[in-house]
């Protein structure tokens, strides 16, 4: 069996793992990089990804309304730019969860 044959279903089957949460790519990447800071700025997570700060805000909203990580604002001040982003339990749960499936064995 060649080096493709071996590897191609391995792939498929982690890709089918990470879309079972339903989330995008750039969700995915952005709930980890929160996920790998006690709290991550929104510009952290444009940096992460590279895209806009609007794309980032639509990505941080998804996450904040499946309720997989918490803004927090600054007293006083309503500046979505300027909120402190943290991941909820549900939020690690969730990586942990895919942690797991993708160390499991090829079924």
């Amino acid at each position: 069996m060649s080096a493709v044959e071996t590897t191609t279903p391995r792939i498929v089957s982690v890709i089918r793992i990470i879309r079972r949460p339903g989330l995008s790519a750039n969700q995915l990447d952005a709930l980890i990089g929160i996920s790998l800071q006690d709290t991550a700025s929104p510009s952290d997570i444009v940096e992460r990804l590279n895209c806009s700060s609007s794309a980032v805000t639509q990505i941080l909203d998804v996450l904040e309304r499946r309720r997989y990580i918490t803004r927090r604002y600054a007293a006083g001040v309503g500046d979505r730019r300027r909120s402190m982003l943290a991941i909820t339990e549900a939020g690690r749960l969730l990586l942990e969860s895919l942690e797991t499936q993708l160390e499991a064995p090829l079924s």
